[in-house]
């Protein structure tokens, strides 16, 4: 009975999250359902894979996370990390403790790697896969701050912090690209807008098995509508969708963050593959969002390339 009593008392105020939500980004005029007929889904899977617990279930999801100020992506080419991603079993040399550290100096700031690869013609290509070498994307930023290493680290975050303290919202991205930082470039990210997915096995096995599920669906429907990018196509205004490592709330997966150059930024949660189609038509492209499944956004200045 106390079970029971516990599980009403996280009985989701939906209406308290719609008006919230609607007072930072458009709400989708969907009446009903977040998620499309299972004829639209374009991958078969196990529904067992993304069965949330009685308690998952009944749990509000707004505000059960807080918006970044600043999002700092590290690619490391891997899929599932150590428990700590950032300080566990690193090769002899690696930054990824260093970058860490240095990230706890700035406010809001939220830090993960990525499963992004790495250019195998680049001349550095062994310091990257040792981490000796790093590579950051910032959100919202859209920028990509490229050879981060040991001897300039400590300066890159400094500039960084300094920019985001200082910069006029939505011109960050320009300002950090005209800073000159030693052995460092800086350069445009042309996506127009970043998926995240956390794969991270080793913290959660259900972020394991549902992330590869919902990143084939994601790519699958993003082709539909030519925005769907690989690692070699740089053409602008695409959809990339990448997994990253824990980001909190596993028992709500799968949480899906989205980026997009308009300032919008959005934490889902609670999402299956038959929600996919409406992340794309509803969110990507028209920039509305579905209240009941946010945990968290944040509206921040565009991208005016």
């Amino acid at each position: 009975m106390n079970y029971l009593k516990k599980l009403a008392g996280l009985a989701p105020d939906t209406e308290k999250a719609k008006k919230e939500v609607s007072e930072i980004l458009p709400v989708s005029d969907l009446s009903a359902s977040f998620a499309c007929q299972s004829s639209e889904c374009h991958t078969k899977y196990s529904s067992s894979c993304f069965k949330l617990s009685p308690e998952a279930e009944a749990t509000p999801l707004w505000e059960s996370a807080k918006a970044p100020s600043i999002h700092i992506l590290v690619s490391t080419g891997k899929t599932d990390w150590a428990h700590d991603a950032f300080n566990d079993d690193q090769p002899e040399g690696s930054i990824l403790p260093k970058i860490a550290q240095e990230s706890e100096k700035i406010g809001g700031v939220k830090l993960n790697v990525t499963g992004d690869g790495f250019d195998m013609s680049d001349l550095n290509f062994g310091e990257y896969a040792t981490f000796k070498r790093c590579d950051l994307l910032i959100l919202p930023w859209f920028v990509v701050v490229k050879g981060v290493t040991a001897d300039n680290v400590q300066a890159v975050f400094e500039v960084i912090s300094n920019v985001l303290e200082t910069g006029t919202d939505g011109e960050q991205g320009k300002i950090l690209m005209e800073k000159m930082i030693d052995g460092v470039s800086v350069v445009k990210n042309k996506n127009g807008s970043h998926i995240l997915l956390c794969s991270h096995k080793t913290r959660d096995k259900k972020c394991g098995l549902t992330a590869p599920i919902m990143k084939k669906e994601f790519e699958s429907q993003l082709n539909d509508h030519g925005l769907y990018r690989d690692a070699s196509d740089d053409r602008e205004g695409g959809s990339k969708v990448t997994f990253v490592n824990h980001v909190g709330g596993h028992k709500f997966s799968a949480n899906v963050l989205i980026y997009k150059t308009n300032g919008s930024f959005v934490w889902f949660a609670k999402c299956n593959p038959l929600n996919v189609k409406y992340l794309i038509e509803e969110t990507i492209l028209n920039d509305k969002v579905y209240a009941e499944n946010i945990r968290a956004c944040k509206k921040f200045e565009g991208i005016d390339w």
